[in-house]
This record gives structure tokens, C-alpha cells and sequence, in this order.
């Protein structure tokens, strides 16, 4: 009887093992995966492509790509590094891609973008400026709140970048939010006494609508 018991609790557990909860970097990856779109009556047109990855490092990777405009001119590429930290929160370091000449356009090219290594990649983010996950507890106006997941946030208080085009140091925020049926961002641009310079109004998002999964 004793034996009986012993390996009932021995099934149980490995079956609990088997089906252990993804990591949070894991469901964060999981969501972004998808294609996301421009509203049609906004003037500035994006279509926000995103593909898993095989690891090229600790945590979970994510490839996105930018196109802009009607005809869909690429406008960025990066790789999205996701790591779970110890405070609940989760990590994105973010590289663009070395020699990019030779390998644009990735999106629909998985053999291509399956030949990817490490060293093919560079930082595109200065230090302090990137964006830190955590579970979402709020959503944009005209968002249900159960639709919101993830919040992504850069802190003008440790993003700070000298930019060229107006010769002086900038702090730089953002704010993104992810969802089951949309992603919303902000960007803003701070001089180093708080005055807002250029990007979004506060509460005001740039809305990309998921259109695949």
C-alpha cells in the first residue's frame, strides 16, 4: 500500500513539473510575437513585425522590424533581448545589427534570420536607457482593462544621450504597452531641467492594432 502511495505522489509531481508556468520574460516574448498596424486614419502609417528567435544569449530573443509609408520601406530593425530579473521585472536589452547592408528586409526570410549569431549584433540603446517590464496594472484611455498585459517603461532619469541634431544632452522616456489586441507607445524628449522638448503629450499613446497573432 505504502509503495502504491509513494508512486501516485511520484506521477503527481512530475505531472505538475511538466506543466510549470512559462517565465515572465517567456509570456512577455510570447505576446509580442505578432504583426501590428497603424490605425488607417492616423498620418504616420508603421506596420510593427515580430519573430521569436532561436537564443543568442541568456533569456528570450525577439527580432522586430519596422516598415513605414504605403509602400512599406523598411524603417528599423532590432533584436529584443528579454530577461526575467529577481524584482519581478524584465529586462529588454536591445541590439541592431552589425554590417545591416547585408541583411535587411529579415522578416519573412526564417532561414536568414536562423543564421544569426551574437556577433552579429551591437547595442542600440545607451546605457541607462533600457526598457524595463513589469505586469501591467493600468491601461490607456479606450483600452479594457483586462486587455492590457505588459508595461515598458525608460526613465528620463537614467536615459541620457547627447544629440547631435540639437548640440545638447536629452533625457529621453518612453512608455510602451502591450496587449492581447493592441500595442501603445510614447516617446519624449526632456533638457536636463525637465522641459519638455518634443514626443507625446502625457496619457497620450501612438496605437498599433495586432492584425495576426
Amino acid at each position: 500500500m505504502k509503495h502504491w502511495l509513494l508512486s501516485v505522489i511520484v506521477l503527481f509531481v512530475s505531472g505538475c513539473a511538466t506543466t510549470a508556468e512559462p517565465d515572465i520574460a517567456q509570456q512577455l516574448a510570447d505576446l509580442m510575437v505578432g504583426d501590428f498596424a497603424s490605425l488607417p486614419a492616423d498620418r504616420n502609417q508603421f506596420v510593427d513585425r515580430r519573430r521569436r528567435l532561436s537564443a543568442l544569449g541568456e533569456g528570450h530573443w525577439v527580432y522586430l522590424q519596422l516598415n513605414s509609408g504605403s509602400d512599406r520601406v523598411l524603417y528599423r530593425q532590432r533584436l529584443l533581448q528579454l530577461v526575467a530579473q529577481s524584482d519581478g521585472s524584465i529586462l529588454q536589452r536591445t541590439y541592431s545589427l552589425q554590417h545591416e547592408a547585408d541583411k535587411r528586409d529579415l522578416i519573412e526570410d526564417s532561414e536568414r534570420l536562423g543564421t544569426l549569431v551574437f556577433d552579429d549584433l551591437e547595442p542600440a540603446m545607451a546605457e541607462g536607457c533600457d526598457m524595463v517590464w513589469r505586469a501591467a496594472n493600468a491601461s490607456p484611455a479606450g483600452a479594457s482593462p483586462t486587455s492590457m498585459r505588459f508595461r515598458g517603461v525608460v526613465s528620463p532619469d537614467r536615459c541620457v544621450i547627447q544629440s547631435k541634431r540639437r548640440n545638447q544632452p536629452l533625457a529621453i522616456g518612453a512608455e510602451t504597452l502591450l496587449g492581447v489586441s493592441a500595442i501603445w507607445q510614447a516617446e519624449r524628449g526632456f533638457d536636463l531641467q525637465g522641459n519638455a522638448l518634443w514626443g507625446s503629450a502625457p496619457g497620450e499613446f501612438n496605437k498599433l492594432r495586432r492584425t495576426t497573432q
